[in-house]
């Protein structure tokens, strides 16, 4: 029987949240599960706190607490964890949400099914409290789902991802094959597009987990872009270092080539948001089949005096999904 192995990065824990997500681990109907947890150097709980935390509420499968010296970040605490874990299959996770009895038994069987090496699950979204918010919360559309069955949807994810990391199963050979993480992309997002591309991905919609939302949630409708500024520095300059460490990686040309050609996109991006105006017909050349929507959002906004550009910015995060 396959081993699957839960990797959890954890940071100052909220001990009921990471309570209930312990339990739900713990309570997990597949007979051969591991759970492999990184404390990220957390300052308000100590090392003994945790492991005395985690024996009250884990009970029923094996489990290892492993330690940063320094805060390394969710995503470099994941690529230790993908590291440092055994076992044919890891399924990554959050300290805050809480999983389905059945989730992971469902998942292996369904990638299995569908010959992927890597599986996603829909959720619900829960508040802070425990109450759904919204069912099936990720969002996946019928052109992602095609996509997704055609094995293209590695072109989408090269732009943009569209799985959580709490969602994922992958194959073990999978995840330690793509090591290391790539710079300026979140673990799940790096993970779900090397799967795409080397392998055959799938999505199962269905809610098998309630992700949990709350102020202190990693990602969010422009939620590091308050200013003109910070939409530049956290949304468009690190972009480059991005594509030009995928491009170290073997991967077949055609796949290479696209990644020059979004490379090109983003340069033309970077130059124009620096101020040289005539870089927009480069953007519209490149962008107008990679992501218009983006291409044409900075072109018609980037110009403007930084009042204006936080106006909209507010305007649209007060707005999103009306």
């Amino acid at each position: 029987m396959d081993q699957i192995t839960i990797l959890m990065a954890v940071y100052n824990p909220d001990k009921e949240w990471f309570k209930e997500q312990l339990s739900s681990l713990n309570q997990q109907t597949y007979p051969k599960v591991k759970l492999l947890i990184c404390n990220d150097a957390s300052p308000d709980i100590s090392e003994k706190e945790l492991e005395e935390f985690i024996d009250k509420y884990v009970d029923n499968i094996q489990w290892k607490l492993i330690s940063n010296i320094e805060n390394k970040g969710s995503t470099k605490t994941f690529e230790r964890l993908t590291l440092e874990a055994d076992g044919d299959y890891f399924a990554y996770c959050d300290q805050d949400d809480i999983w389905n009895k059945d989730k992971l038994y469902k998942e292996l069987k369904y990638l299995k099914s569908n010959k992927a090496c890597m599986v996603c699950c829909n959720a619900d979204a829960i508040d802070t409290v425990g109450k759904i918010l919204t069912k099936s919360y990720m969002c996946i559309t019928d052109a992602e789902k095609e996509k997704i069955e055609n094995n293209t949807i590695w072109k989408e994810l090269l732009i943009r991802n569209c799985f959580w990391g709490c969602t994922m199963l992958i194959s073990s050979d999978s995840a330690r094959n793509s090591l290391p993480f790539c710079k300026n992309m979140y673990h799940d997002h790096y993970l779900a597009l090397y799967a795409s591309i080397q392998g055959r991905i799938c999505f199962v919609d269905k809610a098998l987990m309630q992700y949990r939302i709350h102020g202190d949630n990693q990602t969010g409708f422009l939620k590091d872009a308050n200013d003109k500024k910070s939409y530049i520095k956290n949304r468009i300059l690190p972009l480059r270092a991005r594509y030009e460490m995928l491009l170290k990686k073997q991967l077949p040309e055609e796949y290479k080539a696209e990644i020059e050609n979004v490379l090109k996109w983003v340069k033309s991006r970077e130059e124009y948001a620096q101020g040289k105006w005539s870089r927009v017909f480069d953007m519209l050349r490149t962008g107008i089949n990679i992501n218009l929507k983006t291409t044409m959002f900075e072109i018609m906004t980037l110009w403007l005096p930084e009042r204006l550009w936080k106006w909209q910015i507010e305007w649209l995060k007060q707005n999103k999904g009306k």
